[in-house]
């Protein structure tokens, strides 16, 4: 169990493609099972496993991190507890807000659920960057400066700017091409319009 454990463990940090769909399939329709069981959506199951899955890189970047189960047991386990928590806090929500609290909030609700989406996006695709570019971004969003990113990769500073460069660029590429950004860039753009087109009728 631990060779196969570590075995996977690395294939998820160096971001290798054929652990993480051998991991996908294998954990996929447990995970699905259980959410749709416990009043959960197909919808649900996706951003469980995908959020699980992000959870689980960051553990395991972690220098004292040992896995005391197999590796999939700990991330079914995962999934679980954020299943759980989602709940606790849907029906937390359903008992603080009347239905007309909901409706005057409807604004700052979708707001909120749309952060969670960028997020899931940025997420879901920083997971396919190799292991030197998720280093560099890391780096770049923990505040350190480039000659410090520089020093920690031993790269010169003009390779780390133009290795970070290329690192956003392709990060935002791949989000760019990805449906949900789209929609959320027009869901965006119709909330922009529907502020602006009553002062237009003021203007004219």
């Amino acid at each position: 169990m631990e060779k196969q454990n570590q075995k996977i463990s690395k294939g998820i940090v160096n971001g290798d493609t054929k652990t993480i769909k051998a991991f996908y399939r294998h954990n996929y329709q447990g995970v699905r099972k259980m959410i749709l069981q416990h009043s959960g959506r197909e919808e649900d199951v996706d951003d469980i496993f995908q959020e699980a899955l992000v959870f689980l890189f960051q553990k395991l970047q972690q220098e004292h991190f040992v896995l005391e189960s197999s590796i999939h047991a700990y991330f079914y386990g995962v999934c679980k507890n954020m299943w759980r928590n989602q709940l606790r806090k849907k029906r937390r929500f359903a008992t603080a807000y009347p239905l007309e609290r909901k409706l005057a909030d409807t604004s700052d609700i979708m707001e909120t659920f749309e952060q969670q989406e960028r997020q899931r996006l940025y997420q879901k695709y920083v997971l396919k960057l190799n292991t030197s570019q998720k280093k560099v971004l890391n780096y770049f969003f923990e505040g350190k400066s480039m000659q410090e990113i520089a020093n920690l990769m031993g790269y010169t500073e003009a390779y780390a700017r133009k290795k970070k460069f290329k690192t956003k660029e392709q990060l935002m590429a791949m989000i760019e091409r990805d449906p949900l950004y789209r929609e959320i860039t027009n869901r965006d753009s119709k909330r922009y319009f529907q502020k602006v087109k009553p002062l237009r009728k003021l203007i004219a």
